[in-house]
């Protein structure tokens, strides 16, 4: 699980610190920052699978990395986490180590006038506790393309860095995508337990080639061939529509089916007409969202993953607020799970402390707040107002 993210000189941050909780709800005025913290886990998604020139890339280039406001063009991103993992030697005593917390902190100038970056800096911390002894930790610091080990004191540790404690790495790679592998972690660790959706059911609606992917894309647009193959399985089958059904109880089968022969499309039967399947393209934007939301959380990550939800209730009727927030914190028990919203009947049903406040101070600078650390929140709430009030006029950080 991710504890902690710092951002310094990124976008509209000028030195920002989120804690994070397993159910996080994003609130906030429009442009108040809460897109560019959803772009700072982007970033690290990307810098991980693809690269620092490809993560700058998609960030629309490094003009737009910075804050806009500031003249400097270092850009340091810190995250701290406290991962379920066990790291074991491949001896015969197989002795493990309990990985307790890591800290990573990446430090990047940006080259206006080529619109790229380089690293300069970056720094990969694990604390581990031995099963057969103290605490220990290790560390990886790196300056330019040069890193430096310094191995903890732990046999294990000390053979996975037996040829040497200084190595090199290209420009553009990263601490972020490979300290994993060095250190006996899961590849998948950064760069494919970070999963951002924001959903478009008319997409989710038409039907796709079925050489498409089968892992749920970011917009839903592969909606159909995800379900295809969920169904295939009777467990997973039932288990799909007992959540959807957790949210919209009238819906009484989820199929597929093959168009032309070479497309597959998504077809839903509800209660109101028996048997008759009705394709996707009739259904309401807010089933098909809700499909894709329960997918998104339940059946497309690995275990404790960070899953982000661009505004989920978007195509949602106030009245199924309760039962989503509901899914949301079922599967916080599993997964990380980060959401953003405008919705006031979303955050009444929230819990004061899984909300966190993004708005802008005097100069225009992103700042983070927990509503429930706020003396000002805990006095209206003891004067009977309610959430969803303060949100609406903006009372939520006082």
């Amino acid at each position: 699980m991710i504890q902690r993210l710092r951002l310094r000189n990124f976008r509209s941050f000028k030195d920002a610190t989120i804690e994070l909780r397993p159910l996080n709800i994003l609130v906030g005025a429009n442009a108040s920052g809460k897109t560019n913290l959803v772009h700072a886990f982007r970033f690290l998604r990307d810098l991980a699978r693809s690269g620092l020139e490809n993560a700058v890339a998609l960030q629309g280039g490094a003009e737009y990395l910075t804050h806009l406001q500031s003249r400097e063009r270092e850009v340091t991103i810190e995250l701290v986490m406290a991962p379920k993992m066990l790291v074991r030697s491949e001896g015969a005593d197989r002795e493990g180590l309990q990985v307790e917390t890591m800290r990573y902190e990446l430090t990047i100038q940006t080259i206006r006038t080529k619109n790229s970056a380089r690293i300069v800096r970056e720094t990969f911390e694990v604390w581990y506790a031995a099963s057969k002894s103290k605490a220990t930790v290790l560390e990886m610091t790196r300056e330019g393309k040069v890193v430096r080990v310094r191995p903890a004191d732990s046999p294990l540790l000390r053979v996975r860095f037996h040829k040497g404690e200084r190595f090199e790495l290209e420009t553009g790679a990263s601490l972020f995508g490979i300290a994993p592998l060095m250190l006996g972690l899961p590849p998948f660790l950064f760069g494919e337990n970070i999963t951002i959706y924001d959903f478009s059911p008319k997409q989710a609606k038409q039907a796709i080639p079925v050489a498409s992917t089968h892992t749920l894309s970011e917009d839903g647009s592969n909606l159909p061939l995800v379900v295809q193959q969920l169904v295939r399985d009777p467990r997973q089958r039932e288990r799909l529509l007992r959540l959807v059904q957790s949210v919209l109880p009238y819906i009484q089968h989820l199929h597929t089916t093959m168009v032309g022969g070479q497309h597959v499309q998504l077809q839903v039967q509800e209660t109101y007409h028996g048997k008759r399947a009705l394709p996707a393209i009739l259904l309401s934007d807010g089933t098909v969202e809700v499909v894709a939301l329960v997918i998104a959380l339940f059946f497309s990550r690995l275990p404790d993953g960070l899953v982000i939800l661009e505004e989920p209730n978007r195509n949602l009727h106030p009245g199924l607020m309760g039962a989503l927030m509901e899914l949301l914190r079922a599967a916080a028990e599993r997964d990380q799970v980060l959401i953003t919203t405008h919705n006031p009947e979303l955050v009444r049903h929230a819990e004061l402390d899984e909300l966190v406040l993004v708005e802008r101070d005097a100069e225009g600078n992103s700042i983070v707040k927990r509503p429930a650390d706020q003396e000002g929140v805990k006095i209206f709430l003891e004067e009977n107002l309610e959430l969803d009030y303060l949100h609406t006029q903006q009372l939520l950080g006082v």
